[in-house]
């Protein structure tokens, strides 16, 4: 698929130097250029994600980690109406499988996605933030769903357990994402947002360059 995107892109960045054009099919070629470029991002994000390559941690950067994420929920987002904040303020790496960051942070946004989605439009909002933390680097999803109900917090993690309607959910999202972040030495937990939401997040030991 890269290459009829590479073509498509090369040719709509040649035709954009035709002197003669219109200022209407300017940007419209700037557009197709535009969301080609994209299309080839999200193409390597998904082929990253799904490539078999053993389970050898190496350096993370967890700013690449959401960048990655969030091409792939992009659209999503926008089909939605749902706003997302990300603030970056972690001064470290962290040594990790890249794709088993990227799968829980997958989790972590699809479950705030949806408990969001019965919200007005005005309300629907998620974050993602990382910072340095006593144990390492943190990272968090926050949503402005309804939150948790408390006799349900304590299971969040187990195999299986889901909230969501039958077909919509197959409770091991949350589970998986445990068992990746506790492998790579960190934790990994919930917590009621100020707002009344749910903050999904993890901890992992900081990688000193």
């Amino acid at each position: 698929i890269n290459n009829p995107l590479q073509a498509i892109s090369g040719f709509s960045e040649v035709l954009q130097r035709d002197k003669d054009l219109k200022p209407g099919m300017r940007a419209d070629l700037a557009l197709i250029q535009k969301e080609s470029a994209r299309a080839s991002a999200i193409i390597r994000n998904l082929s990253r994600f799904s490539r078999q390559q053993g389970s050898t941690p190496t350096t993370v950067y967890l700013w690449d980690v959401i960048d990655s994420v969030v091409e792939l929920r992009q659209r999503r987002l926008q089909e939605q109406n749902i706003s997302l904040t990300v603030q970056d303020a972690a001064s470290f790496p962290v040594t990790a499988v890249f794709t088993e960051l990227q799968q829980v942070l997958l989790n972590f946004m699809i479950n705030a996605e949806q408990v969001v989605g019965s919200r007005g439009p005005s309300e629907r909002r998620t974050a993602i933030r990382t910072r340095d933390a006593a144990a390492g680097v943190r990272l968090e999803v926050e949503d402005s769903g309804p939150g948790v109900p408390p006799e349900h917090e304590s299971k969040l993690f187990q195999p299986f357990f889901t909230t969501k309607p039958i077909g919509e959910g197959t409770g091991l999202g949350l589970s998986v994402s445990y068992g990746i972040i506790r492998h790579t030495g960190g934790t990994i937990g919930y917590a009621h947002s100020d707002g009344g939401g749910a903050i999904f997040y993890f901890e992992l030991p900081a990688r000193d360059e």
